[in-house]
């Protein structure tokens, strides 16, 4: 066809080859660090023991969409403040036109902190199955009630940065999904060999570092939100599967539900397991 309209004027990326090539890349890593996020969770009758790394909770309005059967991995951050400002800021365009999953359920608030879980675990799967595990960072999920236990215990030992918890849970109804945390104690020395976590030099080979909290960068990449074009073909999708395809379904939210998602970290613990549909934040 020659002449006339041509799609790829609108409907493909133009330009500086490098930059588009760049967004896209940041727009995958960014999609795989919100599949990826490990949210501490424990399956009943078990516990862990966890050391705070940041006591300024990043926080968020966020959906727990129904997807495919399970909500592990379905996080959405609620684009609904950003669509407000998206009249006067170009640099928000993307998000005009309101939030899609708002009409679907609602949005709760939640913070997060991470923490450095100091219990080990065995993997039940994967490569490295029968693997025993230590000193991994989760993200700790907290919504209203236990955001404000968390601004108490900031507030009575005027920093929460290396203190020690034991997070217990007892039952799957009426509990968050992390359990019961007690304090235990402050660890002063976060650079104790004892402590150290696996990580990645430069060149992708395995080392160990002393634990540092998730940055404000990566946690604005864990967390960024889909643009709204994407948002609305998702609920679309998401209402098709709950008019009877199984595939979606959602309802209103509340703080005892217990279907939020979540992550083990990859594996069952050592404490018992837990089907992922399960996993409740």
């Amino acid at each position: 066809m020659s002449g006339g309209f041509n799609w790829a004027d609108y409907g493909s990326e133009q330009g500086d080859l490098e930059k588009s090539t760049k967004d896209a890349k940041e727009r995958r890593q960014s999609q795989n660090a919100r599949k990826r996020q490990k949210r501490l969770w424990l399956p009943v009758n078990a516990e862990k023991k966890v050391i705070i790394l940041d006591d300024d909770p990043f926080r968020i309005d966020e959906h727990s969409m129904l997807i495919n059967g399970t909500r592990k991995g379905n996080w959405f951050t609620c684009i609904k403040k950003l669509a407000a400002l998206a009249e006067d800021k170009q640099e928000l365009k993307m998000f005009k036109g309101g939030c899609p999953f708002c009409s679907i359920n609602e949005p709760y608030f939640v913070g997060f902190v991470t923490v450095l879980v100091v219990t080990p675990f065995r993997l039940e799967r994967g490569p490295d199955k029968g693997k025993t595990i230590k000193n991994y960072r989760n993200l700790l999920p907290m919504k209203l009630e236990t955001l404000e236990w968390f601004h108490k215990e900031k507030r009575d030992r005027k920093s929460l940065v290396g203190a020690l918890y034991r997070f217990s849970r007892t039952k799957k109804q009426g509990q968050a999904a992390f359990g019961v945390p007690s304090f235990l104690q402050m660890v002063t020395n976060l650079d104790d060999p004892k402590l150290l976590m696996p990580a990645k030099d430069p060149n992708g080979n395995d080392i160990t570092i002393p634990p540092v909290a998730w940055t404000k960068e990566e946690y604005s990449k864990m967390f960024e939100p889909l643009a709204h074009t994407e948002m609305a073909a998702l609920a679309k999708e998401i209402r098709a599967g709950s008019d009877g395809s199984g595939g979606g379904g959602n309802r209103r939210n509340n703080d005892d539900d217990e279907e939020y998602g979540g992550d083990s970290g990859g594996g069952s613990d050592d404490s018992g397991g837990g089907g992922d549909d399960e996993i409740p934040f």
